[in-house]
């Protein structure tokens, strides 16, 4: 015994002194350690190394488990009289006890001390769930809990079955082998082992592991237990009783049924002894069965018994429908490649270092080097290989290179008594589990016996002995749980449920409403006490402030005059009125459809006034068109309609055409392998899209995943899974069932690889985790001079191996100059640009190129075209244009907003069909940021404010790519225009956020104004991505897009179209604002005459922007960039 053990007996204590080298050094304070009985053997190594390096006293109090919990929360309680500098917790008890104040917020030393930890190497659910409370840390990860599922496979291989990947088939599976003899000894036993008895407070770890799947599908944040936001229990939901009733069955056909209650002891002993098919419990457990000798009929360990990811479920809850439904990709968004929807459920946490906030400071120090030393990979490795340590894996270095049985890591667990074949099998399960983005966390409230107490498993064993039916049941439960809650107080433990998954406090309304109410309390008072000179003096300013409003309000109705009388007075204003009837569903009168073609075909402005079209000039010179071009009127129309909002509201024709069955359509666009139910996650990680671009590429082809490494990286190559999204449904069908499957899901191993950097680098080709630590000069080198305007995407794409978008956007961050000044992390923010970069589909069109072109052509615009200059634009903005055009199409579908409108698609139910791509792109970028992994949360040292600011502008950008907005964007610059720049107020946001939208939009409509070759293939893509949705609408036998008819587009004139209707307006007033960009005028014009010549059948000879055809075949000089946005940035 030694001092730290305390009175009452109920704790041992081990002492563990510094070595007799130590005499002469400085006298150290001990630092006292509580531990549970169960690890103390494993973590002696580390704390004598400790005491020998440290030349520190350690003493580590040992409890039993069953008071270990009790004993930690009543020292920490004690405040200055705690005995324990450093404690071991379950990561459920470190929120709740964070939250009261009585751990040590370490997050700076952690940060101070990364590369000594190796934070990267822990994964990133176990930090998650362990060591991060409200963005801050709290504790050193020391273990991962987990429940995984283990199966017979002696019994199901004799039976003929499948190891059950759903709940469904778990009990099918337990009902053909229950009531059997499968041990032999003539009694009948069970089809499966599952722990159901009350008073250890396990049981409801073993529920919620199977009601998991029921209750989360849309990744960690959504939570299990309670509604986030009104902090209502779940147990109402049609999921919970669904999950419930299933689970019931399950517990029929267990050993429940034929003996009672199990505990997880003795569920795992029954398991082991063939007394059960079926099994599931903590990973500790699971590994003591997997390597202990059992009887393994002639081998060494139970080769028989295998683990396995917990089941999942089919069918998920859809609110808007208020049912019980088929999963898609919507609703189950991290679906497996069987369809599953799987949620590895992360019961207690895992064990876990917190430091006493009453711990002297000089003890604090050494308590977390203590901490470290034990949590280090080289002594943790000891302990997770130990089987009977009930501590697990929680590095990647715990499996590194464990295929080589010769190494450092796999001869650990060989040295306990390992398999080769069971290490290989455990490390997959368990790396997957944790890097699962659909991982559900335990409940970590205030009160967690209370909630999962006598009363609670009481009710639900009620339910599973058939005493009372499921209404009453979850009555019963809610009853509960509402009281308790209400004894801590329902908004602090929804505030503190929240921020345990990671989400932001939810501020009452009443807060805001006693914020101004006080605001105005003090502005009384002060004004109360101020001198009549004072209220003289606040008056005036007052008055001031009144007429300044007045005045903004006049001005913005002078404004919204002047876009009325330009679509009023201008002929865009008449075109547009004649095709919005048209869309409507009404006949024209002949003389305005005449009226209008000979408009669209008259080569003048639109879009100025009829008295002002003489008097145009400099950068509004409107190019001469050929009037032996004929058809051009009818496609720039089929452009304007392309620029307008999709109305359902009727089309002209029969009423056969009018009466489109939209619901038929949309059942069979659903069952259709191509739908974004089923093809929008293709950039997901786990996908064959991650694979191509980033797999190892020794994996067999044909889907055999034996070969490779899962830490081995691959950069971008071509696969058959590029050609999905570009083929018709028919094409697509005939690629057959299990190819689609392989190529939309095809469950390659995740991102925590990647980030990780456990990765081969003696591969020739680049990986993701190298392109991270690319220098700079290197980076630049790749991709040229950045920016300039007259670069080639493709080039830079095809030399970087397929890296182009993350060449190209480091760039132009690190051009910018932003990110000192914003505090970004820059490496976190390669890590981010890296998965932009993954989740860019193979779209013709719609792809990682075209967004490298948007990003690099928006730099030179705002960096080298003037804009920053003219408009003062702040770094937050920059970073914001930048950022937008990053993200402006991630994870694009390949098709319109139309498109998905009339197909009822999931994503346009989902954002109520407006702007379903863009708010797409923004929903899915910023999820990545929320899931709070610090690799990639570059802005995780900004305050609070400039974030919400920075993702306003973000969003407002992204969405003004809409097209459906373009006209009315356009016609109200125009109109501001007619003042001239100086109509753009430098000190006006607006102003200026409407000028990053024009730049942002013009970027995005750039490429005709490139290089002729660029221009041309650019175009050559968007066509066929076009076609290829207009092969999917004549499928369907829906109204065909316009532009989408491979059999009725001329392709060259609807190129003139598209610079006529939608470039040229938007570029004249891009130039009007910022002269610099002048010569784009001249690059659309000569790319015009290209495309006429194309028309004409007569190719322009030599280099295409050298010379150009003018009408009377004379050549002229093409104008570059001005000087000071050609230099090197």
């Amino acid at each position: 015994r030694c001092a730290g053990a305390g009175e009452g007996g109920e704790c041992g204590c081990r002492r563990l002194e510094p070595p007799p080298e130590c005499a002469g050094a400085p006298p150290r304070r001990t630092v006292t350690a509580l531990v549970g009985d169960f690890m103390l053997d494993a973590i002696i190594p580390a704390a004598e190394g400790f005491a020998a390096e440290e030349c520190c006293p350690v003493e580590l109090v040992h409890c039993s488990i069953s008071s270990w919990q009790r004993v930690a929360e009543a020292d920490l309680q004690e405040g200055d009289l705690s005995r324990f500098d450093l404690v071991s917790l379950l990561g459920a008890w470190v929120p709740p006890l964070a939250e009261m104040g009585m751990l040590q917020d370490v997050t700076d030393w952690v940060g101070a001390n990364l590369d000594r930890m190796q934070w990267g190497d822990i994964f990133p659910k176990v930090k998650l769930n362990i060591a991060r409370y409200d963005r801050r840390v709290f504790a050193i990860p020391t273990d991962g809990d987990v429940i995984v599922s283990m199966h017979n496979a002696r019994l199901l291989e004799a039976a003929g079955l499948q190891p059950p990947s759903t709940w469904r088939e778990w009990i099918e599976v337990s009902k053909h082998f229950h009531g059997k003899d499968l041990d032999g000894d003539g009694l009948p036993d069970a089809g499966s082992c599952i722990t159901t008895a009350k008073g250890d407070g396990l049981f409801a770890s073993s529920l919620f592991a199977f009601l998991a799947p029921f209750l989360q599908q849309q990744g960690t944040s959504q939570g299990l237990f309670f509604n986030p936001e009104t902090m209502q229990p779940r147990f109402k939901s049609p999921a919970f009783k669904e999950g419930l009733r299933m689970f019931r069955e399950a517990v029929s056909y267990s050993a429940h049924a034929l003996q009672g209650p199990l505990s997880f002891v003795e569920a795992s002993e029954m398991f082991v002894r063939q007394r059960c098919a079926l099994h599931y419990n903590w990973v500790g457990p699971v590994k003591d069965i997997m390597k202990g000798d059992h009887g393994g009929e002639g081998q060494s360990g139970v080769a028989y018994l295998s683990p396995d990811m917990i089941p999942g479920v089919t069918q998920a809850f859809n609110p808007v429908s208020g049912q019980m439904e088929d999963c898609t990709n919507a609703t189950c968004p991290y679906l497996d490649a069987d369809g599953v929807n799987r949620a590895p459920f992360y019961a207690k946490g895992g064990i876990c270092w917190s430091v006493s906030a009453s711990s002297p400071d000089d003890k604090q120090e050494g308590a977390l080097n203590l901490a470290l030393e034990i949590a280090s990979s080289k002594n943790s490795m000891s302990l997770v290989a130990l089987p009977e340590s009930l501590m697990d894996p929680f590095r990647y270095s715990h499996f590194l290179n464990l295929e080589d049985i010769n190494s450092e890591a796999a001869q650990q667990y060989l040295a306990h008594g390992w398999e080769h074949w069971q290490i290989l099998r455990m490390a997959d399960v368990i790396q997957k589990c944790f890097e699962h983005e659909n991982g559900a966390k335990d409940l970590s409230v205030h009160g967690l016996k209370l909630y999962f107490g006598k009363g609670f498993e009481d009710s639900i064993h009620k339910y599973l002995d058939g005493e009372q039916e499921l209404e009453d049941t979850v009555v019963e439960l809610e009853e509960l749980w509402h009281g308790i809650t209400g004894q801590f107080g329902v908004l602090a433990q929804r505030d503190l449920y929240r921020k345990s998954l990671g989400l932001l406090p939810v501020q009452e309304p009443s807060y805001f409403i006693a914020k101004i109410a006080a605001t105005v309390a003090i502005a009384l008072l002060v004004s109360s006490l101020m001198l009549g000179g004072r209220a003289f003096w606040l008056a005036q300013h007052l008055k001031e402030f009144q007429l300044e409003t007045e005045e903004s309000a006049r001005q913005r109705e002078k404004m919204r005059e002047r876009v009325q009388a330009l679509m009023d007075t201008a002929p865009v204003g008449r075109v547009l009125k004649v095709l919005r009837d048209i869309r409507a569903g009404y006949e024209p009168k002949a003389q305005e459809l005449e009226e209008t073609i000979a408009l669209l075909q008259s080569g003048r402005d639109l879009w100025l006034p009829s008295e002002t079209q003489k008097a145009r000039d400099g950068p509004r010179h409107r190019m001469k068109r050929s009037s032996s071009m004929q058809g051009a009127g009818k496609l720039l129309q089929q452009y304007l309609q392309y620029g307008m909002p999709f109305a359902t509201g009727g089309t002209m024709g029969s009423q056969k055409q009018k009466d489109w069955k939209f619901q038929q359509v949309a059942n069979k666009y659903r069952n259709s392998p191509i739908h974004s139910g089923n093809w929008e996650r293709t950039l997901s990680l786990n996908s064959s899209a991650f694979r191509d671009k980033y797999g190892d590429k020794s994996r067999d082809k044909s889907g055999d995943k034996s070969g490779g490494s899962p830490s081995r990286l691959q950069p971008h190559s071509s696969g058959s899974g590029r050609r999905i999204l570009g083929s018709s449904p028919a094409e697509q069908a005939a690629l057959g069932e299990d190819h689609l499957q392989r190529a939309h899901s095809a469950g390659f191993e995740e991102y925590g690889d990647v980030l990780s950097g456990h990765m081969d680098e003696e591969k020739t080709r680049t990986s993701v985790f190298s392109l991270v630590r690319t220098p700079t000069l290197e980076c630049r080198t790749n991709v040229g001079l950045v920016p300039t305007w007259t670069w080639d995407p493709f080039r830079v794409n095809d030399s970087t191996g397929g890296h182009g978008l993350w060449y190209v956007s480091r760039s132009v961050f690190q051009v910018s100059g932003v990110l000192e000044h914003l505090e970004v992390s820059s490496e976190s923010l390669w890590y981010y640009l890296a998965r932009i970069e993954m989740g860019m589909p193979p779209n013709p069109y719609h792809n990682a190129v075209h967004v490298s072109d948007v990003v690099q052509t928006t730099a030179f615009i705002v960096l080298q075209g003037g804009l920053r200059e003219a408009m003062a634009l702040t770094d937050l903005e920059v970073f914001a244009v930048l950022f937008a055009a990053l993200i402006h199409d991630f994870e694009h579908t390949g098709v319109t907003n139309d498109f998905l409108m009339k197909m009822q698609d999931p994503l346009s139910i989902i954002f109520s069909d407006s702007a379903i791509n863009e708010r797409m792109h923004c929903a899915r970028a910023f999820q990545l940021l929320y899931n709070d992994d610090p690799l990639l949360m570059f802005q995780q040292d900004w305050p609070t404010e400039r974030w919400f600011e920075f993702r306003k502008m973000v969003i407002e950008l992204v969405l003004a790519t809409d097209m459906a907005q373009h006209f009315t964007f356009v016609a109200q610059v125009k109109a501001k225009l007619l003042g001239g720049p100086e109509a753009f107020d430098r000190k006006d946001s607006r102003d200026r956020m409407t000028a990053l939208k024009m730049a942002l939009k013009a970027a995005d409509i750039s490429a005709q104004a490139k290089d002729w070759d660029i221009a041309k293939r650019f175009a050559d893509n968007f066509i066929s991505e076009s076609f290829a949705q207009g092969d999917r609408e004549r499928e369907y036998e829906v109204e065909m897009s316009p532009l989408c008819d491979r059999e009725g587009l001329n392709v060259n004139l609807s190129q003139v179209a598209f610079i006529d209707a939608l470039v040229l307006p938007l570029f004249e007033a891009l130039c009007t604002l910022l002269p610099k960009m002048s010569f784009s005028l001249a690059h659309l014009e000569r790319n015009r005459a290209h495309w006429g010549d194309e028309e004409r059948g007569s190719s322009p000879s030599g280099d295409p922007l050298a010379s150009s055809s003018s009408d009377n075949g004379n050549a002229s000089p093409l104008p570059e960039p001005a000087a000071a946005a050609t230099g090197e940035a």
